[in-house]
C-alpha cells in the first residue's frame, strides 16, 4: 500500500484506549468530555512506529511509572514516535534524548511533542545508532549533562554526567549488541528499562545485561511479552 493510502486507512482500527489511568488519544479522535484519566496522551505515529497499543510498550509504561524520579533526565533508546518520552516527561522527567535510525520519526515526533503541549527544549533527538557511532555517542553523552555544552566544547564527555533512566523497546537483536555500551550512559544507580522480549528470549537479554555489569532487578510479564529492569549499582 502507497504511504499515503497506509496513513489514512491504518486509522479505522487505532482507537482511544487506556493503559491504567493514562488515556491515548489518537489525533483524529475527539476527547471525552467526562474521563478518568489522570494523564492524556495524544498521538499521531503517522508511519513511525509506536502507538502506545502494543504490550512491550504498555509493560515500558508501566515500568517508567516505577522507576521514574522527579527531574530524571532520561534517554530513549529507538524513540520512534516518542510516546515513551513523551510520557516520561508528563510524569515529571525534566529532559529526554531520543535516538532512532527512522527519518520519519523525525516529524513524528515534532508533531508529538506540540500535541502534548511539551516544550521543545525539554526533548533531543539524535539520528544514528548509539551501538557503533561514535558520533551519536559523544552526542547523546553531551545531552545527559543537564548544563551540557555546545557540541563543539573540548571535553564535552567528562563533564557529562550520565542518564537517570534508559529506555530501551526493541528486540533482542538490538538489546543484545545494545548492552554493552548502556553502562557508559548510565549513572551510578540508574535504572535501564528493557522490554520487547518474547519469553524464550529472556535468558539471553538477562545473561548481555548481566555481562555488561548491570544488576537484573526485575522481570515482568504481558502476554508473550517481558520486560527486564537493572539497575547500575556502582
Amino acid at each position: 500500500m502507497d504511504d499515503a493510502d497506509w496513513q489514512d486507512n491504518w486509522k479505522q482500527f487505532f482507537h482511544k484506549f487506556y493503559i491504567d489511568d493514562i488515556l491515548i488519544l489518537p489525533s483524529w479522535e475527539e476527547d471525552e468530555s467526562v474521563t478518568s484519566a489522570k494523564y492524556t496522551l495524544r498521538i499521531d505515529p503517522g508511519t513511525a512506529f509506536g502507538t502506545g497499543a502494543h504490550e512491550t510498550t504498555q509493560l515500558c509504561i508501566r515500568a517508567l511509572r516505577k522507576h521514574l524520579q522527579e527531574g530524571d533526565r532520561i534517554l530513549d533508546v529507538g524513540t520512534g514516535s516518542g510516546v515513551l518520552s513523551i510520557l516520561a516527561l508528563m510524569f515529571g522527567a525534566s529532559h529526554a534524548v531520543g535516538t532512532d535510525l527512522d527519518p520519519q520519526v523525525i516529524t513524528a515526533v515534532e508533531d508529538n511533542l506540540r500535541r502534548n503541549n511539551i516544550a521543545p527544549d525539554r526533548f533531543d533527538l539524535v539520528m544514528g545508532n548509539l551501538i557503533d557511532d561514535p558520533a551519536v555517542q559523544a552526542e547523546v553523552l553531551r545531552l545527559s549533562s543537564p548544563s551540557a555544552a555546545p557540541a563543539t566544547a573540548p571535553d564535552t564527555e567528562t563533564a557529562a554526567t550520565g542518564y537517570d533512566l534508559i529506555l530501551a523497546n526493541i528486540l533482542p537483536a538490538v538489546l543484545v549488541p545494545l548492552a554493552p555500551v548502556i553502562p557508559r550512559f548510565l549513572k551510578a544507580g540508574g535504572t535501564y528499562i528493557t522490554s520487547g522480549i518474547l519469553t524464550e528470549r529472556i535468558p539471553e537479554v538477562k545473561a548481555a545485561i548481566e555481562h555488561a555489569g548491570l544488576t537484573v532487578i526485575e522481570t515482568t510479564t504481558q502476554g508473550e511479552w517481558n520486560s527486564i529492569v537493572a539497575r547500575k549499582i556502582t
